[in-house]
């Protein structure tokens, strides 16, 4: 006969053959309100931004100002940390200015970014600043030699008499007559107002674009404004040399009002194109390409289709690293409020991409470009009444949108996954504490696509230093939560140990059971079944509200309530961790306690002997590693479940004889990390256990990820996206300590990963990154064997696999989870299988 197995990821048989396939995960792209970068950026009407290295340190920050939603106006300087982590100097003080325009470039030739401010003082106030860098991103105002007073302006820097630094153009109508003024650049970053300027009828709201248009070597001026009476102007003026701009009265070009202009070469022959966008004499939204002959003629592209926009930004970028540029468009369709991304294909025809989306993009929405998070392509960000977002890219123009959200960073060392909400997907619960170094619980509810928003539950207290750990406890079908930790922000000796069990009504609401287990601080806390009876039993390990060490059980009655298992075998363990698996293969659950009982530094063995009281029997011998790594799974393939054990120091790998007893490999490529964290887990999908370690080696912070070869033999990937972050730290006074999760979150079958905890520049992380390897196994497939060993292939496999065997006789036949558990055990009696 045959049997028909289905199951989604099986190991079939021992032994069993396994193909090496790449580790291949992605970021997740996480929309609003699910987020894993620190933003610090305000919502700003009128919004001008800039983006620049402004302190020296390698990475693009932010410089934006404008009117905060309860009308006052600001300009603030924004810093990242390299990797995309924006955070608002707090500590300079300047000038607060809106509307108008903001410029960041190297005015006094001394290398760093300096800043040019004009626009609006208050409500009556107007006027133009110079700001001079140190180099360190400290602005020390300079005042030019002209006192320039200019509402509503518009300004620009260039190079307009080639001697090699920045001049400043800019449009006035202070006086009731409105004109172009050029100010000279001494080189030093003293500006000179040139005798020489240009009027232009009276208008304002003015947009400048520079470049050289007509291919002569000097740069050439477009405008774009309002004349009295709302009636648009838009005006071309090519260099005469000497600060002498002639006004081209046959200038081709629509005027319009509410506009901005770009001068880029979109169509890739070399010449200056000009895109422009606003509204039209008669009220009609439009935007328009020009394509340059090279001598400065234009001509309108009519095959060119971008959606007509109020008051837009137009940002060229190469988003998608195909060496031509795109188009990032924001403002406000005649329809509703959008952005729009248009992807050029080299010769200057667009396509529209709907990869970024800019929801509540409305008029004073402005937008800026930059590698913000150093991974070399380019980045998004957008200010506005409705936004402040940055929008990362993956290299090929399609990104994600990081905003400020209930997904909130913190220093958490402990998390704990699980359905809470009863969806059928994995939820995430974490404890630690915030960047304030106030203590937390979070939990994080999965919609089954692996996006997460945050809840912050009343009832659960909020805890660091603890422990966490999901089942059913009182036998209703849903899980709830065991949580055990520490409160308060005083000092350590003074802070109030709680161990805490909350009861969860299906839909992620809980309430406070009373029990009789004590209050634990830190160290392990687990909920399994001790005694064989289908209930959930508890087991604490850590130091309690006196600082001593403690060890108990707590045995259910199967409606959640507890009782004290006296005089159990467990030795008193402080600070460590632990593992509930079978170790003997015996068909209950055995414990491993690591820790430091007294003075050792040892880990511990307990073997269940399942009688039925939870009387558990110590395995003969240590096992090294008192920290906090203990990871249990059937790493060599023969069935059983080996240990990776790892504290402060050398990593060690057990491997498990069938019994329990568990043989140390000397020779294995693991290294020495202190205060080491990880996770088992198969990352490239090829049906082994392959490994995550982070912590510290040598003194760098780093995340590291070894590929298993199928029998135990690791060698380290070091192409992998996963950030490096500080293992598991148990000290009182630090942030340091992180959390692996391998599980599969968004509900494809593969393995996925959390990872929480504190990078290398000691800020908070919660990170999600979905695995992309392929599944092999998708086709029914048949097994045809004459001799008792199967060899899967595809492994693993999601699909139905019928195994034929010719010869008669009892078969056992056993269906092993990657983790190397049974799934299932089939007996059969003279048949074929």
């Amino acid at each position: 006969m045959s049997s028909r197995l289905l199951t989604p990821t099986i190991l079939f048989l021992v032994p069993f053959l396994v193909f090496s396939q790449q580790i291949d995960f992605v970021r997740a792209n996480v929309v609003a309100p699910h987020a894993d970068l620190e933003m610090g950026f305000n919502r700003l009407e009128n919004a001008n931004v800039v983006v620049g290295d402004v302190d020296g340190d390698g990475d693009l920050d932010i410089i934006q100002n404008g009117t905060t939603l309860s009308g006052k106006d600001t300009l603030e300087l924004v810093l990242n940390d390299g990797v995309g982590n924006f955070t608002v100097d707090t500590i300079q003080s300047f000038p607060a200015m809106a509307r108008g325009a903001l410029k960041l470039a190297d005015l006094d030739g001394n290398g760093s970014l300096d800043l040019l401010i004009s626009g609006s003082i208050g409500s009556t106030g107007k006027g133009t600043h110079i700001m001079i860098n140190d180099g360190m991103g400290n602005f020390i105002l300079q005042v030019p030699s002209q006192n320039l007073q200019y509402f509503k302006s518009g300004a620009e820097l260039a190079d307009l008499d080639g001697d090699g630094d920045l001049d400043i153009i800019c449009t006035s109508n202070s006086t009731g007559q409105s004109a172009l003024r050029f100010y000279e650049n001494d080189g030093t970053g003293y500006f000179t107002l040139v005798n020489s300027q240009v009027v232009v009828p009276s208008s304002w709201y003015h947009s400048i674009a520079v470049g050289d248009t007509d291919n002569d070597g000097d740069l050439d001026l477009v405008i774009n404004g309002q004349l009295p009476g709302s009636t648009p102007l838009t005006s071309y003026y090519y260099n005469d040399s000497d600060w002498v701009f002639t006004p081209d009265t046959g200038f081709p070009i629509i005027p319009l009002l509410n506009s901005d202009l770009q001068l880029s070469d979109y169509d890739g022959d070399g010449y200056l194109d000009l895109l422009t966008g606003g509204v039209t004499a008669a009220g009609d939204d439009t935007t328009v390409m020009y394509v340059n002959n090279g001598q400065g003629l234009f001509f309108a592209d009519t095959s060119v289709r971008i959606v007509p926009t109020t008051s837009p930004t137009f940002i060229s970028i190469d988003v998608d690293n195909d060496s031509d540029l795109d188009i990032f468009l924001s403002g406000a369709p005649a329809f509703y409020n959008k952005t729009r991304l248009y992807l050029n294909d080299g010769s200057g025809d667009f396509s529209p991409s709907y990869s970024v989306r800019i929801e509540g993009a409305v008029y004073d929405t402005y937008s800026a470009s930059g590698d913000f998070d150093g991974d070399g392509d380019v980045d998004i960000y957008s200010a506005g009444k409705y936004s402040g977002v940055a929008y990362m890219n993956d290299g090929v123009g399609n990104f994600h949108m990081v905003t400020s959200s209930t997904l909130v960073p913190h220093y958490s060392r402990v998390a704990g996954i699980g359905d809470l909400d009863g969806d059928n997907d994995l939820d995430l619960i974490t404890t630690g504490i915030t960047r304030d170094f106030i203590p937390c619980t979070f939990i994080h509810l999965n919609d089954g696509y692996g996006n997460f928003t945050s809840i912050k539950d009343s009832i659960m207290l909020a805890a660091q230093l603890g422990n966490v750990d999901i089942a059913d406890v009182d036998g209703d079908g849903d899980n709830d939560i065991l949580l055990t930790g520490r409160l308060g922000t005083v000092a350590v000796s003074q802070q109030q140990t709680f161990s805490k069990l909350y009861l969860n009504d299906g839909s992620a609401h809980f309430i406070e059971r009373g029990t009789v287990i004590y209050s634990c601080g830190q160290g392990l806390a687990r909920l399994f079944d001790v005694d064989g009876d289908s209930d959930i039993d508890i087991l604490l390990s850590g130091k309690d509200d006196q600082f001593d060490e403690r060890t108990e059980l707590y045995l259910n009655d199967g409606n959640g309530l507890f009782s004290t298992v006296l005089n159990s075998s467990f030795e008193d363990f402080g600070r460590g961790g632990g593992v509930v698996a079978d170790l003997d293969n015996d068909g209950d659950l055995d414990v491993i306690l690591s820790g430091k009982p007294g003075s050792s530094n040892l880990a511990r063995c307990y073997s269940s002997q399942n009688d039925g009281t939870g009387t558990f029997t110590p395995f003969p011998g240590y096992i090294h590693g008192h920290g906090h790594l203990n990871l249990v799974g059937d790493i060599d393939g023969d069935g059983y479940l080996d240990l990776v054990t790892g504290g402060h120091g050398k990593v060690r790998l057990y491997l498990n004889d069938g019994s329990g007893f568990m043989v140390h490999i000397v020779n294995h490529p693991l290294p020495f990390i202190n205060n080491v964290g990880g996770s088992l887990g198969d990352l490239d999908m090829d049906g082994d256990l392959d490994l995550i370690l982070n912590g510290t080696v040598s003194g760098v912070v780093r995340t590291m990820v070894f590929v298993n070869d199928g029998t135990g033999s690791f060698t380290e990937e070091l192409d992998h996206p996963f950030e490096s972050l500080y293992g598991a730290c148990f000290q009182y006074t630090n942030t340091e300590g992180a959390e692996v999760i391998i599980a599969d979150l968004d509900g494809d079958t593969d393995a996925d990963v959390i990872m929480t905890g504190t990078n290398a520049k000691r800020r908070p992380v919660v990170q999600v990154y979905f695995n992309q390897a392929t599944s092999l196994g998708s086709e029914s497939t048949t097994i045809y064997s004459e001799i008792a060993e199967v060899k899967l292939f595809p492994n693993p496999t999601q699909s139905d696999i019928t195994v034929e065997m010719p010869f008669e006789g009892s078969k056992t036949l056993r269906l092993m989870d990657i983790r190397g558990a049974v799934l299932e055990v089939i007996q059969t009696d003279n048949v074929s299988v």
